[in-house]
């Protein structure tokens, strides 16, 4: 019986082991106790459960078909086992078979060719600005967060006399519309974090869609998370301006809640996503920067003497309850001109 089972056994199973001792650790491992006089087997000897002589060799028996099949499993549960070590203790795992989720890029981002802004630019200039703007301070590339909440992509031109907010389409290379800020008609310039008010539902939104997207990402990349962390509220964790020209008084219910008014006195800025790239270097990211807009206007609200401006540093709150809209329109980055798959927008 045992003659047939063999035979049924593939050729690349069949043949030999041969273990070949270490002699100069064999004849540490086998000197004689000086106390007792009797002779110490070495470790190859008890693994072998025998003692051999230290030129010899030892001609294992042929090894079964149940003994192949192990030695090649062991190898896979170790890496396995290793893995999952590795991924309980926060390293992350490389699973090259697996489809990784690709992150994005400065270059999807249609304003991060060269050139692209400057030509912008200049097309603001030969057909927006006029002598009663006054002379060109800086220009920037930030984030306009609306009364609802949603991010804006815009060029920036700070005048001296004025701030020129443009939505340019970075595609078809034309301006869509613009709206101009005399800084004489500024009353208050809020500075501060971007907070949502109490009992707003778009941090735990947040926290939900990012929390579904960390578990899925996870999946494929085979790392552990914290679901507690992963699913916890998300606030802006930004840094914004606000500039306001209302005369200290409550913006009225037609303007606040009319998603189709860009006439409202307020106007809130943080710094462009670009800004958080590793790929742009110092000097473009001084132009997406929000905080350097900032100290260009501060100079000239000192250098011009607009007394008429007052600036606070208090939390910039973000009027928004709900958010849905806001929160698809935002963790998609419709409001940014992008190469998106086959489509650009």
């Amino acid at each position: 019986m045992m003659d047939e089972l063999e035979d049924d056994i593939p050729d690349e199973f069949k043949g030999t082991l041969q273990i070949t001792r270490d002699v100069s650790k064999s004849e540490d491992l086998g000197k004689t106790s000086p106390s007792n006089g009797s002779e110490t087997s070495s470790v190859d000897d008890k693994i072998l459960g025998s003692n051999v002589n230290d030129d010899s060799t030892v001609e294992s028996p042929p090894k079964t078909l149940l003994t192949n099949i192990t030695e090649k499993i062991t190898p896979l549960v170790r890496r396995i086992s290793t893995g999952t070590k590795n991924s309980l203790n926060g390293i992350k795992t490389v699973n090259h078979s697996a489809i990784a989720l690709q992150a994005e890029t400065a270059t999807n981002y249609f304003t991060y060719r060269d050139g692209i802004i400057d030509k912008a630019v200049g097309d603001c200039i030969s057909d927006i600005i006029s002598e009663v703007d006054g002379a060109l301070v800086g220009k920037y590339l930030l984030t306009e967060i609306n009364l609802w909440d949603s991010d804006k992509e815009r060029l920036i031109l700070l005048m001296t006399n004025c701030v020129i907010s443009v939505k340019y389409d970075f595609i078809a290379l034309k301006i869509l519309e613009y709206r101009r800020i005399f800084l004489k008609n500024l009353d208050n310039v809020v500075i501060g974090d971007l907070v949502y008010p109490p009992g707003s539902l778009v941090p735990r939104l947040s926290g939900f869609a990012d929390g579904l997207t960390n578990m899925v990402h996870s999946c494929w990349t085979q790392t552990h998370i914290n679901p507690y962390e992963a699913f916890k509220p998300r606030d802006r964790n930004a840094r914004g301006v606000r500039l306001m020209w209302n005369r200290g008084e409550p913006l009225k219910f037609a303007v606040k809640w009319n998603p189709f008014n860009d006439d409202a006195p307020i106007f809130t800025l943080t710094s462009h996503p670009l800004y958080y790239h590793t790929e742009c270097n110092d000097d473009d990211r001084l132009m997406f920067s929000f905080d350097e807009f900032l100290d260009k206007l501060r100079l000239i609200i000192g250098r011009e003497n607009y007394d008429n401006v007052t600036i606070h540093h208090k939390s910039i709150v973000l009027q928004n309850y709900v958010g849905l809209s806001s929160l698809i329109h935002n963790r998609n980055t419709l409001g940014f001109f992008k190469v998106r798959g086959k489509f650009s927008f």
